[in-house]
């Protein structure tokens, strides 16, 4: 595995329309060196208020990503009046990955209710 520091930034996503990712997570599996990243991301709404977590991985090292898997089943959104302010996007942002197993972890308030924090299990190919 090549642990040379990463010299371009970019962006995971590559969309072709205006919207924030944010809060990534990243982890590696020891089992084979994969990288999976999470992330919070506003693509699905075009006041980019309401987001959606997603997962990528990266089997060179994060050369080149696959495509993004979106993970949540119900958008999430932080800015509506009761939000609660002293637990935000990404306080409890967490990704285990081991033998191509993933379990990210994130809090949303869907369906405005209140803060709470979720899990979806995912198998890469």
């Amino acid at each position: 595995m090549n642990l040379e520091p990463f010299s371009v930034l970019g962006r995971e996503n590559a969309l072709q329309v205006i919207c924030d990712q944010f809060n990534q997570f990243l982890a590696v599996d020891e089992t084979n060196g994969n990288l999976g990243a999470m992330y919070y991301d506003t693509v699905a709404d075009a006041n980019r208020k309401k987001v959606d977590v997603y997962y990528q991985m990266s089997s060179d090292g994060g050369a080149i990503w696959q495509p993004a898997v979106k993970v949540t089943t119900a958008m999430t959104d932080e800015t509506v009046a009761g939000a609660d302010s002293g637990n935000q996007y990404g306080d409890y942002n967490g990704l285990s990955i081991f033998a191509s197993k993933i379990f990210p972890s994130w809090t949303d308030r869907r369906d405005g209710g209140k803060e709470e924090i979720w899990t979806a299990p995912i198998t890469e190919p």
